[in-house]
């Protein structure tokens, strides 16, 4: 009998002790629902919502978008949702991209460099799932005079390019900073009423993989 109330008490403190571990493990989650979220999370989460559209409405530096644009959702692989020209820096063109497949946003900025004759496009692109936001290699859209642009990916080219019309991998970090920071952060945050100081930090905190100077060979 002896035994038999031990067994029942071992397995009453078993039961209480996956009880607790279950309780924090569901306040740490809403914690970090709440709290620990940084904008991407945030800005993928609300792409989920039924009430999508509404969310990003209240941020005034987006094209509104419409259902009309769902048809490029599901048939393009993709929305593209830009930012409104009158709140980037001039020579910026900046749009958040949702893929159609998988657990990602891409951001996509075009700088434009000597009145367009010189384009560089970069992408970053975040895995909500693993908390991830990767820095794809850039690219370069080259139109010297009237001749046909060409679109260049390899390391030889982009970097005599850069050279030629002096610019830095240091002002490269600069445009990916104002993209990710100055735009789509700030914009967010001020829009759900959230101190952009501490939105950033988030930010920050997330896994970093840079491939922005690593080009296919």
């Amino acid at each position: 009998m002896l035994k038999k109330k031990n067994g029942d008490f071992s397995k009453r403190k078993i039961v209480l002790i996956l009880l607790s571990l279950l309780i924090i493990g569901l306040f740490q989650y809403f914690l970090w629902r709440v709290n620990g979220m940084n904008v991407m999370d945030q800005i993928y989460e609300a792409a989920t919502k039924k009430n999508a559209f509404e969310l990003f409405h209240k941020v005034p530096e987006l094209k509104w978008v419409n259902h009309e644009d769902l048809y490029d959702f599901e048939n393009f692989g993709g929305l593209s949702i830009p930012y409104k020209q009158e709140y980037l820096k001039e020579n910026f063109e900046v749009d958040l991209f949702f893929p159609s497949k998988g657990h990602t946003i891409k951001i996509r900025g075009n700088v434009n460099i000597a009145n367009e004759t010189m384009i560089i496009i970069m992408y970053m692109s975040y895995d909500h799932k693993n908390r991830v936001m990767t820095l794809e290699p850039l690219d370069i859209y080259y139109q010297p005079g009237e001749e046909l642009g060409t679109h260049y990916h390899d390391s030889q080219t982009i970097y005599e390019l850069l050279k030629k019309y002096e610019v830095t991998e240091q002002n490269i970090k600069e445009y990916q900073e104002y993209m990710l920071f100055d735009v789509v952060v700030n914009t967010w945050s001020d829009a759900q009423g959230k101190n952009k100081e501490k939105e950033r930090e988030k930010m920050k905190n997330c896994t970093f993989i840079d491939h922005t100077f690593t080009f296919p060979e």
